[in-house]
C-alpha cells in the first residue's frame, strides 16, 4: 500500500514520532511508521526499503540521538537516492552530523524547540499538506458528518421556505372553504340524525405496552434501553471510556494511547508517559522497556529486557553493546567507538574516517564514493561529487568547478 509520509526517528524519540503520526492521520494523511506497519514475519530492512520508496515525503525527527543512529542514516540515504521530499523536524538544538548534512543538503528544517510542541506539529502538518498539494477541496470527496450536515443546511432551509410560502398561499383560499364545508356537514347531521347521541363510548384501554380501543390489548416487545456506549473492557474489567483509558491491561484516568515497548502517552500532552506503573515526563532520563520503566543513566533496554549499564546501546546478534565504546562487526561486538565511525564492506569491517566502501569494494581515503549508489564513480582524493542534472553522479575538482543546486538533490556542474 502506498503511503503519503514515511516517519524516521530514533527509538528515544518515539513519543514525538507517534504524536506526529497521529496528527497527520487525523488530517487524512497516510503515514508509514515502524514498528506499527511491519507485518509479522516481514524482513525489517526490506520493509523500510520498500516503504521509503513508496512514500512521497520523508519526515526525519532530528535530535542528538538521530545523529548517532546508523540505521537512520541508511534511511535518509534511501530517501535521498529516490528523490523523496526531505522534511527534518528538529526537536533539539543540535546540528545534523556530517553524514546527515551530506544527504539533507539545503533541505529546510522545521524547528520545534519552543513549547508547546503540539503547535509545531500543527505547522508540520501544514507543510506536509503544501508539499502534497492538498487543498480544502480535496476533502469534499470524503466530508465528515458535520460537514455534510452543514452543506445541506442552505438547501433544506430554502426548500422549507418554499414549502412555507406554498402553505400560506393555499390557506388564503382553503380555510374559508373548509369552514363552510364543516358548517354544512354539521347542519346535515342534525337534520337527518337528530341530536348527537349520549351513548357512552367504550374507553380506551392501556395494557402498559400499547394503547388500544378494544378489549384485547396489542402485544409487542417491551422497550429495551441501549447499552452504555462508553463502557468498554480492559483485560476483563469494565471502564468508562469517556473518562478513562486502557493501557495494556491497566485502567488510567484521562485520555491515553498505547505505543511501542508497552508504554502509553497522554493524548493531551504527549510528553507525559506511563510505563509499568510509573508516570514520567519525556526527557527526564526515564524510558520504557517492554512494559518496565528504567533509568537510562544507569540501565539500558537490551532485547526487551532491562540490563545494567547506562548510555546508548544497540543490539548485535543476541547481545547488546554500548554505542559510544563499541561497534558491531559481522555479528560480533568489537571494541572501538562511537559505532558510527565504523561500517561493513562485504565481510570486512572498516573505519569510515580512513576508508570508503564503494560498490562493496574498499578504498583508502574518506568519502570516495559518489552518492553511494550501484556503479557510482569512485572519486580520487581531493575530488568532490555532484549529482549532475545531465550526467548523473560525477566527480569534479572543486578548484575549477562548482556544483550549482538545480533542484531537490540535483545539481549542475559549472566552471569557475
Amino acid at each position: 500500500m502506498t503511503h503519503d509520509v514515511f516517519i524516521s526517528y530514533p527509538s528515544e524519540n518515539k513519543p514525538i514520532a507517534d504524536a506526529v503520526c497521529a496528527k497527520l492521520e487525523e488530517n487524512h494523511i497516510r503515514c508509514w511508521i515502524a514498528p506499527r506497519d511491519i507485518l509479522p514475519g516481514q524482513n525489517y530492512a526490506e520493509a523500510l526499503f520498500d516503504a521509503i520508496g513508496s512514500s512521497s515525503i520523508f519526515i526525519l525527527i532530528l535530535s542528538e540521538n538521530t545523529n548517532h543512529s546508523p540505521h537512520i542514516i541508511s534511511e535518509v540515504q534511501r530517501a535521498f537516492n529516490t528523490n523523496r521530499v526531505l522534511i527534518p523536524f528538529r526537536i533539539e538544538d543540535i546540528e545534523p552530523s556530517k553524514a546527515l548534512q551530506y544527504y539533507l543538503g539545503s533541505s529546510h528544517w522545521l524547528d520545534a524547540l519552543t513549547p508547546p510542541i503540539e503547535k509545531k506539529i500543527d505547522e508540520l502538518v501544514t507543510v506536509v499538506k503544501i508539499n502534497l498539494h492538498i487543498t480544502s477541496e480535496d476533502y469534499r470527496a470524503h466530508p465528515t458528518d458535520n460537514e455534510t450536515k452543514q452543506e445541506n443546511v442552505p438547501e433544506l432551509t430554502e426548500k422549507k421556505t418554499q414549502k412555507t410560502h406554498s402553505k400560506i398561499n393555499l390557506s388564503v383560499w382553503f380555510v374559508p372553504i373548509l369552514l363552510l364545508a364543516v358548517v354544512f356537514i354539521v347542519f346535515f347531521f342534525i337534520i337527518f340524525n337528530g341530536s348527537p347521541s349520549n351513548k357512552p363510548v367504550q374507553p380506551e384501554s392501556f395494557n402498559g405496552s400499547v394503547l388500544t380501543t378494544t378489549g384485547t390489548p396489542s402485544v409487542y416487545s417491551s422497550y429495551i434501553p441501549k447499552s452504555n456506549t462508553y463502557t468498554k473492557q480492559c483485560d476483563g474489567i469494565s471502564f468508562d471510556s469517556s473518562k478513562q483509558s486502557c493501557c495494556y491491561g491497566v485502567i488510567l484516568d484521562g485520555k491515553w494511547k498505547e505505543s511501542y515497548d508497552r508504554h502509553c502517552y497522554n493524548s493531551d500532552n504527549s510528553s507525559i508517559l506511563y510505563c509499568g506503573g510509573v508516570t514520567y515526563i519525556y526527557g527526564d532520563g526515564m524510558d520504557c522497556c517492554n512494559g518496565t520503566a528504567y533509568n537510562k543513566e544507569i540501565q539500558n533496554c537490551c532485547i526487551s529486557k532491562v540490563e545494567p549499564g547506562g548510555g546508548y546501546w544497540q543490539t548485535c546478534g543476541n547481545s547488546c553493546y554500548n554505542y559510544d565504546t563499541h561497534h558491531c562487526c559481522n555479528g560480533k561486538i568489537v571494541e572501538g567507538g562511537p559505532a558510527y565511525w565504523y561500517g561493513e564492506c562485504g565481510n570486512i569491517c572498516y573505519d569510515k574516517r580512513l576508508q570508503s566502501c564503494c560498490n562493496d569494494q574498499l578504498y583508502q581515503g574518506k568519502d570516495r564514493c559518489c552518492y553511494r549508489i550501484v556503479n557510482s564513480p569512485i572519486c580520487s582524493e581531493g575530488m568532490q561529487c555532484c549529482n549532475d542534472k545531465d550526467n548523473g553522479p560525477t566527480c569534479y575538482n572543486p578548484k575549477t568547478q562548482w556544483c550549482l543546486p538545480a533542484g531537490l538533490s540535483v545539481g549542475k556542474l559549472i566552471k569557475l
